[in-house]
């Protein structure tokens, strides 16, 4: 509960207490010009790697920054993030940022060929990804495991990408040129930030 409270009270002298201008406009709504899929990863946080300021970017967080396809049925959550985001929010940009060291990947990777699982939620998400999966180990069979997880990251925002466009609302705004899909990757132990 300190560690908490004094964070807050940093952000409100460093931040909050600063700029009165920029929290009163937001008191009235929020406009941002990006949505962001990023990690959960404690190390990979978007807004301190960005330099997002509050009010900038409506942001998804979730295990190896996956963005599942379109379905009423499952992944509700992601459904609706991206359904407000489009629809109400009008974001210009969606970000999908994947990142080194990835736990997530570490774990789609390591799936095993007969289906089987070890966890109860964390496999069955991640596999929404599988084909960038399948994508490295046809494509990068000859490099080590390690260099494979970093071939999977940035194939898997590719799989995310395109399964942005089965949303409906997403592909016709895309359509219209009202949205743009970016895709990331943040090399932390480099210190580097691809786009594409």
């Amino acid at each position: 509960m300190e560690r908490l409270t004094f964070g807050f009270e940093s952000f409100k002298k460093d931040v909050y207490e600063k700029k009165p201008e920029l929290f009163s406009q937001l008191a009235q709504g929020q406009s941002p010009k990006y949505m962001v899929f990023a990690c959960s990863d404690s190390r990979v946080c978007p807004s301190v790697v960005l330099g997002f300021q509050p009010g900038e970017a409506f942001i998804v967080r979730n295990i190896a920054a996956m963005v599942p396809p379109y379905c009423q049925k499952r992944y509700s959550g992601a459904g609706a993030a991206i359904e407000y985001a489009v629809l109400h929010l009008k974001v210009e940009n969606i970000v999908v940022i994947g990142h080194s060291c990835c736990g997530g990947i570490k774990g789609l990777m390591s799936i095993k060929d007969d289906g089987t699982t070890t966890t109860d939620f964390i496999e069955e998400w991640v596999k929404v990804c599988l084909p960038a999966k399948e994508k490295v180990q046809g494509e990068f069979a000859s490099l080590a495991f390690a260099e494979q997880c970093t071939e999977c990251e940035k194939a898997a925002v590719k799989v995310s990408l395109e399964n942005l466009k089965t949303y409906p609302f997403v592909k016709d705004a895309v359509e219209k040129g009202s949205l743009r899909l970016i895709g990331a990757h943040y090399d932390f132990v480099n210190g580097k930030f691809e786009i594409w």
